[in-house]
């Protein structure tokens, strides 16, 4: 089984699951039909539906720094600035 970082985990006993692996696969191929279909219908746009996933130079994500951005806004209760720093 591929695990969420991308590492292969093993199951219960020690072995590889191919069942899961194919599950988990046909999962994230039914989401990514799903927004490249609503992309294609117009009810999304690419950056709307993929933003938060792509990498920064850091290693880490947009969703996850934006992420820490908001949970920081939310403790402090100061809204951020425009373009915050990245968070490392």
């Amino acid at each position: 089984m591929v695990g969420v970082d991308g590492s292969e985990e093993a199951d219960v006993d020690g072995e590889q699951s191919s069942a899961t692996g194919t599950c988990h696969l046909e999962g994230v191929l039914l989401l990514l039909r799903a927004k490249l279909e609503a992309v294609e219908g117009g009810y999304s746009t690419v950056e709307r539906e993929f933003l938060a996933d792509v990498l920064l130079p850091g290693g880490g994500s947009v969703g996850q720094m934006v992420s820490a951005v908001v949970e920081t806004a939310y403790l402090t209760g100061v809204p951020p600035g425009l373009l915050p720093q990245a968070v490392s």
